[in-house]
């Protein structure tokens, strides 16, 4: 269904699918398919459409929640990777 809305540029579709799988609270599962998401979206769309997924995700007051939204940005900006390939480099330079 993502797929779908990337292909539309419809941000706010994505966006709502990615707070809602990321607001499950029955399965970690959800979440993870989420990050899963969030990981095909940065490696593959231009950052203004990225930006406009990011801030159309909603800001919850759950503290479990918006650790799941900041974790949700830090993968569609790239900088999640962009640490762990850092950190990778200095380990093994």
């Amino acid at each position: 269904m993502s797929l779908i809305n990337f292909y539309l540029n419809d941000h706010e579709g994505i966006s709502k699918i990615l707070y809602e799988l990321i607001s499950d609270t029955t399965s970690q599962e959800a979440s993870l398919i989420a990050y899963q998401i969030a990981y095909e979206i940065a490696d593959n769309e231009n950052q203004g459409f990225i930006d406009r997924i990011i801030n159309s995700i909603p800001i919850d007051t759950s503290e479990e929640k918006t650790k799941k939204r900041e974790n949700l940005v830090k993968i569609l900006s790239n900088k999640l990777r962009d640490d762990l390939y850092g950190n990778f480099l200095t380990k093994f330079s």
